[in-house]
């Protein structure tokens, strides 16, 4: 018991003081964001799904202590490859990102009329969104998790 009791004392100060992304600290976040995430998007109401891959090649702390993120992205549907260019912007307090994608490049149709709105877990590893497409309210969803 008494061994037991010591290996958790000992794992609860390694957790305590291992660095990882505080929900209050955008310069760690900023530093800890995970360099490319996999996931999927699907269009509400629609069977299809996309797989998405992107990757963040920098980022930064605005004036206003939000995290910046920017970089490229790729959907796969069907056989057909698009790519884009994205900004993230990530709420430190309530770990709230919205993405923007923009600059498709390819002859697939593509709609960047709107944003994603959803949540990073504080470790960094999940993103779930909510695109809402500006003129018309479409939805889809979207989720990504770290890439290994």
């Amino acid at each position: 018991m008494l061994k037991l009791r010591s290996m958790f004392l000992t794992l609860a100060f390694l957790i305590a003081i291992v660095p990882r992304a505080s929900a209050l600290d955008p310069e760690l976040i900023a530093a800890s964001l995970p360099e490319r995430f996999d996931g999927i998007y699907i269009w509400v109401g629609e069977d299809g799904r996309q797989d998405i891959t992107v990757t963040i090649n920098r980022t930064t702390v605005d004036a206003a202590r939000q995290v910046l993120a920017f970089g490229d992205g790729q959907y796969i549907y069907d056989g057909q490859t698009l790519h884009f260019s994205m900004v993230w912007q990530i709420e430190p307090k309530s770990m709230r990102v919205e993405i923007w994608e923009t600059s498709p490049r390819s002859d697939v149709e593509f709609v960047n009329d709107g944003s994603h709105i959803g949540v990073i877990s504080e470790d960094l590893s999940t993103v779930s969104a909510v695109w809402t497409t500006a003129s018309n309210g479409q939805q889809g969803t979207l989720v990504m998790r770290e890439a290994e």
